[in-house]
């Protein structure tokens, strides 16, 4: 049987259809690729182009955490350790997110990398077997003492606040370190931040 002539106004229509369904795949494709964060269909894929964007390494992952919204990426490039924050957005992609990072100093016993979530710390002193954090949360005006970290990786010690409704940042500096040895002897111990004396007058907890 011979197929039936498609009448012009059908074929208008199939085409104007066709033209409809080419304008919205246009405009999702601007959406996405023209938009301020490239997107990425995998979690690994976004880790990797953020790497690219901030021009570091690829580093070595050394530990992965994550929070209900984020994902956070310690990583080691030789000398070299970053921080890498990633958000999951709505849908199955994914963004690039920030990325933080330090070069160890071996000439001191710490180095550190304050971001707003997380405190590394990392341990070049190898009688340092115990490392502590004691936090000033001045928005509650109290001292909290942080000593597990939320994930290790060798000598690399990640630190979080523990209360998430607390709008504590790292970042703000109100933290002192301490480190300790096998027999829990201080070893080390941080300079007090300034303002926590000669501005605030706080008294400074002792070492246990």
């Amino acid at each position: 049987m011979a197929n039936r002539p498609v009448i012009p106004t059908l074929r208008r229509r199939r085409l104007a259809v066709d033209i409809l369904l080419f304008l919205v795949l246009l405009v999702l494709l601007a959406f996405l690729f023209l938009s301020s964060q490239t997107p990425y269909l995998t979690e690994r894929q976004a880790l990797e182009g953020t790497q690219a964007i901030y021009l570091y390494g690829p580093g070595d992952v050394l530990t992965r955490t994550e929070t209900e919204d984020t994902v956070t990426y310690l990583l080691q490039d030789g000398d070299s350790y970053a921080l890498c924050g990633l958000t999951r957005r709505n849908g199955p992609f994914w963004s690039a997110g920030g990325l933080a990072s330090v070069v160890r100093d071996r000439a001191y016993p710490m180095t550190v990398l304050p971001t707003a979530q997380y405190l590394l710390v990392i341990v070049n002193d190898p009688n340092i077997t115990e490392v502590e954090v004691l936090c000033y949360d001045r928005f509650r005006g109290g001292f909290q003492t942080l000593a597990l970290p939320q994930s290790t990786a060798g000598d690399c010690w990640l630190f979080q606040y523990p209360d998430q409704q607390s709008p504590y940042k790292f970042s703000s500096g109100d933290f002192l370190l301490r480190g300790y040895d096998k027999a829990g002897t201080l070893v080390f111990q941080s300079a007090v931040p300034d303002h926590w004396t000669e501005q605030w007058d706080l008294t400074i907890p002792e070492a246990r």
